[in-house]
């Protein structure tokens, strides 16, 4: 019990969780495309309002939601009418939270981060209570103040925010079982050979055989847990990954579109599109005019 508690106390006081606690304001029809990443974000809506696509799903978010985006959930961000959205916005690894155990608590080989993702699935939506909005706001003022202790301190407080989140959502984390445990494995295996394979043609029967198990089987699962399908996802990662190439490289889109797997640059085109909202194209030059305003 000891040694837990000395490693528990470890990562939350030496590792750098959080990657950036911020007050930020949004105006104007302002759109953030759908994107995916490993990280875990937190927003409490401050002024205004916006809407967030989270997965397949559409919300609103008015002054005092609270809304937690669970890692490698496909969302976006907008705003759609003239106006301003204030928010407090905080981006975290959860790699950190994987490594500690709440067995203690849950009374089952749980770690933070899967008791976490079993209470909410793949996001939360809701009022912020006293507690969320306390603690939300030390998170974001003792990140800020950049001494020695802030992180250790911020990560704490981060800790609480997370802990009272699992507890008011009531969910038996007893239930936890062992078919929740592989389903969570095969999600993972899914997530990671995506991101290894991205540049290659990616066939769910590929991934399946790996793990043993049906297409079908994998599907069910993978959208159970992520709310879009397996190829809903593939097409967006690599679409965030063209993203990356068209801000920081030359290349041209057919030169993209083959560095992320697709040899068909008008389909490429199309995709990019529906998933951005501008073309390839149109995109590089919105970036090209932002640089020199």
């Amino acid at each position: 019990m000891k040694d837990q508690i000395d490693k528990t106390a470890d990562i939350l006081l030496t590792e750098d969780i959080i990657q950036s606690a911020t007050i930020q304001e949004r105006s104007d029809f302002y759109t953030f495309a759908k994107h995916v990443h490993e990280n875990i974000e937190l927003y409490q809506i401050a002024e205004g309002k916006c809407k967030m696509e989270i997965g397949n799903q559409l919300i609103t978010c008015e002054k005092d939601d609270f809304i937690l985006i669970l890692p490698n959930i496909a969302h976006s961000f907008f705003l759609t009418e003239k106006g301003n959205c204030r928010f407090k916005h905080i981006h975290f690894s959860p790699k950190a939270f994987s490594r500690i155990s709440l067995e203690k608590i849950t009374g089952c080989p749980m770690d933070f981060l899967t008791s976490l993702t079993f209470s909410y699935d793949y996001f939360l939506h809701m009022k912020a209570d006293e507690t969320i909005s306390y603690l939300f706001q030390k998170i974001v003022t003792v990140f800020r103040t950049g001494t020695s202790f802030s992180a250790s301190y911020s990560n704490l407080y981060l800790a609480e925010l997370l802990l009272h989140i699992i507890e008011i959502s009531e969910k038996d984390l007893s239930s936890y079982s062992k078919k929740h445990s592989e389903q969570n494995d095969y999600v993972s295996f899914a997530l990671k050979y995506i991101q290894e394979n991205y540049k290659e043609k990616i066939v769910i029967k590929d991934i399946s055989d790996k793990l043993n198990i049906s297409p079908n089987y994998l599907s069910k699962i993978f959208f159970n847990h992520m709310n879009m399908t397996l190829l809903s996802y593939i097409n967006t990662y690599r679409m965030n990954q063209a993203v990356t190439l068209i801000a920081n490289t030359d290349m041209t889109m057919t030169e993209i579109a083959d560095r992320i797997g697709m040899n068909d640059s008008q389909h490429f085109s199309k995709l990019f599109k529906s998933t951005i909202g501008s073309t390839p194209c149109q995109y590089r030059k919105i970036l090209w005019k932002e640089d020199y305003q």
